[in-house]
């Protein structure tokens, strides 16, 4: 009873502390993952093996999880110096931290970033080829961004783009290099939560830009304390490639986020925006049309994967049954989708 009432208090505190950024379902959630993450660090603690780019992921959780102590106490130091604070943190955790856990865990006599470069080398034209064409991909966001600002396009719309970019950068990825795009995934991710420390302590110079910029992709979910949109879809996009170590035979579990993100999710959106009128319900936005088509967007893009690169071969019913049920969860549900239909989705390739 102690245990359900500390839990309760947790997630009103959360919920007080960054009000409009989740419901309690979504908060569940993340207290899982969170739970997961600290299942697996002390399985490794305790020497149970572990592979570097699992490791890497680790190392950089553990490492953002550290950055708010450690700038506080080098605010302290040097006297509320915003800057110098957050490039001091940053380099302590970078120096100490990270490589004595990636030699304590990983076993590996080498700093992450040192790693990560032989990693890239091992496979050359490949890995530093998808780093240019991700670099040529990411050279649409002014072009997002100006339609955002300028042109007065509908929000909804304009935040698809994004969708549809993680489809054009990380499909190919999965296909030919997934055990790069894990670590990309991972770097990512550390790369979001430094802009989103250096946008809530508003580092001079550089954290008003950020929020300048994120304001104009922001939704009713994000506030001035805390933005989570891009955050749950890279961890959309992402958890299913984590998670999906036998991808070989299931390239479909792998790509889940992806393409319910990106396909399904975007034409969902795009077709109940322009062409919706039937509302699945009184009190939801969502439309009839919107939700098939992106139901149908969805299997249409699973079957033509799956002829292309997939060595198992499932039956049709077997594709439909997991985009039917992404389609009618992002349809109904109130929680964020970008982060349970992508969940969702994945489990049910594991389980045909």
């Amino acid at each position: 009873m102690q245990l359900s009432c500390g839990s309760a208090s947790f997630l009103r505190a959360i919920l007080q502390k960054f009000p409009g950024c989740g419901t309690p379902g979504e908060l569940i959630l993340v207290a899982s993952g969170l739970a997961l993450y600290g299942g697996n660090l002390l399985l490794t603690i305790l020497g149970n093996p572990i592979d570097p780019l699992d490791c890497m992921l680790q190392v950089g959780v553990f490492g953002l999880s550290l950055m708010p102590p450690a700038y506080k106490c080098f605010l302290w130091l040097t006297r509320d110096s915003k800057a110098t604070s957050f490039a001091a943190a940053f380099l302590s955790i970078m120096l100490t931290i990270a490589p004595a856990w990636f030699r304590l865990v990983a076993g590996v006599h080498r700093h992450p970033v040192l790693w990560v470069v032989n990693f890239m080398l091992e496979k050359p034209l490949l890995r530093f080829g998808l780093c240019l064409y991700w670099l040529a991909a990411l050279c649409l966001l002014p072009y997002l961004y100006s339609i955002a600002k300028h042109n007065g396009a509908p929000q909804i719309l304009v935040r698809k783009g994004y969708h549809i970019l993680a489809v054009m950068m990380f499909v190919p990825a999965v296909l030919i290099e997934k055990e790069f795009l894990h670590l990309a995934f991972t770097v990512a991710l550390v790369i979001f939560g430094l802009v989103e420390m250096l946008r809530i302590w508003q580092i001079p110079h550089i954290g008003p830009r950020i929020t300048e910029f994120m304001a104009v992709f922001a939704d009713h979910r994000d506030s001035d304390k805390l933005i989570v949109s891009h955050f749950s879809l890279l961890l959309g996009c992402a958890v299913p490639v984590w998670f999906h170590h036998g991808w070989r035979l299931r390239p479909l579990a792998t790509l889940a986020g992806i393409l319910s993100i990106g396909i399904g999710d975007t034409m969902a959106s795009y077709v109940g925006y322009n062409y919706g009128s039937w509302r699945i319900s009184s009190t939801s936005k969502k439309t009839v049309e919107g939700t098939m088509a992106g139901i149908m967007s969805l299997g249409f893009s699973c079957a033509l994967i799956q002829r292309l690169v997939s060595p198992i071969c499932f039956q049709t019913y077997q594709l439909a049954i997991p985009a039917v049920l992404a389609g009618l969860l992002e349809a109904y549900t109130s929680q964020m989708d970008n982060m349970f239909v992508p969940l969702v989705f994945y489990a049910s390739f594991l389980a045909m």
